[in-house]
């Protein structure tokens, strides 16, 4: 798989286009001009039965498992939201531990985390976002993350 590094939008020739993750074919390997341009991520792909949105706010940890309704947001569920199913979800305990060290050693108070669950249950990170959104999961399980937030920013969520 190949994903934007930043922002998940370009502008070509004058028109703003959305850049979602795709997986990478054996075509694309064959012709990798241009790849030297600019940054890219490559993840190996992770079979999946659905994902999970972890949210880390001081303290506290809420998570949301996200269900893909089409193949098109089984690749990259932003492509659109319309289609996913939302419920809220427990980490496993070896992942809530190893989330916190994750932000202790990184120094974070904040993070949004993105996991693959696969089909055996298996809970793969795939990325730490120190500025990910979370309004979606917030509005999806009624978890709250702003109160979270604003506690947190005036100093009571330490």
């Amino acid at each position: 798989m190949t994903k934007l590094v930043g922002g998940m939008a370009i502008d070509e020739e004058g028109v703003r286009k959305n850049v979602y993750t795709s997986r990478v074919t054996e075509a694309d390997l064959a012709d990798l001009r241009g790849i030297e341009h600019t940054t890219h991520l490559f993840q190996r792909w992770v079979p999946k039965a659905r994902e999970a949105r972890v949210i880390v706010i001081g303290e506290h940890i809420s998570a949301a498992a996200i269900t893909a309704g089409t193949a098109a947001t089984h690749v990259d569920y932003r492509i659109d939201y319309s289609a996913l199913s939302y419920a809220p979800v427990t980490p496993p305990a070896e992942v809530v531990s190893a989330t916190r060290l994750l932000m202790a050693e990184f120094g974070l108070v904040y993070g949004a985390l993105d996991f693959v669950i696969t089909p055996s249950g298996e809970w793969v990170l795939l990325e730490i976002n120190p500025t990910g959104q979370y309004g979606f999961v917030e509005n999806a399980t009624g978890a709250p993350l702003t109160a979270q937030l604003a506690d947190l920013l005036a100093g009571a969520g330490r």
